[in-house]
């Protein structure tokens, strides 16, 4: 009879902590469902403006390699340098 008793005891406590498992999951879904909405608006709103500064950034980028091809060769560069040397000696 005691036995009994405590084998009902072990089945009730392992029921009890069932219950209170699914009551704390059904909680945290509770939690998650209701704060769906205003987490992905603020989640799209984080991404648009991380896309706004990959586009800034890009355009940056392509401003830079603009000025990069417009740089003059190490060859042109040093005739360049050298007609300033020139120039400069001519005035002197």
């Amino acid at each position: 009879m005691e036995l009994d008793n405590q084998e009902n005891n072990t089945k009730s406590n392992n029921e009890n902590e069932k219950y209170e498992l699914l009551l704390s999951k059904e909680k945290e879904i509770n939690e998650f469902l209701t704060n769906f909405e205003s987490e992905k608006k603020k989640e799209i709103s984080e991404i648009s403006g991380l896309q706004e500064k990959i586009e800034h950034i890009m355009s940056e980028l392509a401003e830079v390699q603009t000025c990069i091809d417009n740089l003059p060769s190490k060859d042109k560069a040093k005739d360049v340098e050298g007609d300033l040397q020139f120039t400069e000696k001519e005035i002197i």
